[in-house]
């Protein structure tokens, strides 16, 4: 995958892996597997990644991107916040803002706008 550059938050009881927004393009499994693999090294339990850093096909879910890339996060119990907007993504797309309601009904994968509704969501956590 190349260099990530990546910053450590410590927030309430939370290690947060926030990834910057330019780099490579992410979307395969094994660009999940390398980023919780970075994420441990840091002791962090949030791996946190703008919309900006996935390939545009992460949002078509007939792509099967999406599904492969966050099952790996489920399957590691490591937590993944996809950060930014994606209204845009959602309004052209039902069966991707039905995907984004259902993973934020849940913990292990969350879609937020930003940095202070994550902390706000996991402080319900």
């Amino acid at each position: 995958m190349g260099t990530i550059t990546a910053i450590v938050i410590d927030s309430n009881s939370y290690r947060l892996f926030v990834v910057g927004s330019t780099g490579p393009r992410l979307g395969r499994p094994e660009d999940a597997v390398d980023l919780m693999s970075r994420a441990w090294q840091q002791k962090a339990d949030v791996v946190v990644v703008p919309v900006e850093r996935f390939v545009p096909e992460f949002f078509v879910l007939r792509s099967l991107l999406a599904g492969e890339f966050t099952q790996k996060f489920v399957n590691y119990g490591v937590r993944l916040a996809i950060l930014g907007d994606i209204s845009a993504k959602t309004g052209e797309r039902t069966a991707l803002a039905d995907f984004v309601h259902e993973c934020n009904r849940g913990t292990s994968i969350l879609f937020v706008p930003d940095v202070d509704t994550l902390l706000a969501k996991l402080s319900k956590l």
